[in-house]
């Protein structure tokens, strides 16, 4: 579609002629988006429900209610995506049914004084202005398994400059581990990579690791994480850092955004994270009151006058204990004291 619009317009539109060109924005890289973020051309967009200072309304109300929209968005066989192409002119509106939420991320001020550092990186290696980009993330962890993320930055770099970003990321922050896709590193910067760090006395520890999911199942750690509040960004504000903007933009665009290789290089530390630091089940912990321990010593023989008057003591406290119990609960049991 883009090659025949240009077609169109290099070669039959007349110099003092228009093009009037109608359609659904799907993706933010197609070519409405394009058009519509250029600049050049004038842009008209009526979604079908829009907000004023009262609420939500309907654009044609006589025809499509809030209540046939909102019947129209609940039909299966349309679904949240096709209703904001189609309805809302929005591939990605930052809704209830966005993939990242802004709202999830916690703010900081100042990052807690102790964390340790990972970083993530999504690679594309050429210098042309229409490649994607390589990211690297930093990101601090707490004691309570909570992620600040620290420090974000991205270039349409070569190989050497790839190499240079990372070597003082490292310097900086010394992370504990690094975590990046196997080929991308094994194929294109491995060889440089090595002698870089030996070069400047500055080593890097990678965890190479292979897809095997695409990329919003790759996100899911993440996802899950924001979700619970486990992710802190810096607060907004005159001196919230440059890359904040755009990191943001990218998370409430994804998956259907144009840039994707911000969160991939996120992605990439939850998985790590829940590689490193996997649920796991606790041990119980068994205490032993002082009956129990009574009857224990008794029947090894070894029960004196003492451990007699601490289990007619702990039985004593415990009927107490039972007792208020089974009224709160409304359910009784009996204990033999004896």
């Amino acid at each position: 579609m883009r090659d025949c619009f240009g077609l169109v317009r290099s070669s039959i539109l007349q110099p003092d002629g228009n093009i009037q060109v109608c359609g659904t924005i799907y993706d933010d890289g197609d070519l409405h988006r394009e058009m519509e973020q250029s600049g050049v051309y004038n842009v008209y967009k009526r979604p079908a429900i829009f907000e004023n200072g009262s609420g939500k309304k309907a654009l044609w109300p006589i025809q499509y209610d809030l209540e046939k929209l909102e019947e129209i968005r609940s039909d299966p066989t349309v679904g949240n995506f096709i209703f904001s192409c189609q309805y809302l002119l929005d591939p990605a509106p930052e809704n209830e049914s966005s993939y990242f939420q802004l709202g999830w991320f916690k703010r900081y001020d100042a990052l807690p004084e102790t964390l340790n550092y990972f970083v993530g990186i999504d690679f594309a290696i050429s210098e042309e202005q229409s490649a994607d980009y390589t990211s690297i993330v930093v990101v601090g962890l707490d004691y309570l398994h909570e992620i600040y993320v620290t420090h974000v930055r991205r270039g349409q770099w070569d190989s050497l400059g790839i190499i240079d970003n990372m070597i003082e990321v490292q310097s900086i922050y010394k992370p504990l581990v690094w975590v990046a896709e196997k080929g991308a590193i094994e194929k294109a910067i491995g060889p440089f990579l090595s002698l870089k760090m030996r070069q400047k006395g500055v080593y890097l520890n990678i965890e190479k690791r292979t897809p095997v999911k695409d990329k919003v199942s790759r996100a899911r750690s993440i996802q899950g994480r924001a979700r619970e509040g486990a992710i802190w960004l810096p607060k907004k504000g005159l001196n919230q850092p440059g890359w904040l903007n755009d990191f943001s933009f990218e998370l409430s665009r994804f998956p259907k955004g144009r840039n994707d290789d911000q969160v991939d290089a996120l992605a990439w530390i939850g998985i790590q994270l829940d590689s490193q630091f996997g649920p796991h089940a606790d041990k119980p912990i068994i205490v032993k009151t002082a009956a129990e321990t009574h009857i224990e010593q008794q029947v090894k023989g070894k029960a004196t006058d003492y451990e007699a008057a601490a289990r007619i003591a702990a039985l004593t406290a415990w009927k107490d204990i039972e007792t208020g119990l089974q009224r709160q609960r409304g359910t009784y049991s009996d204990v033999d004291g004896r």
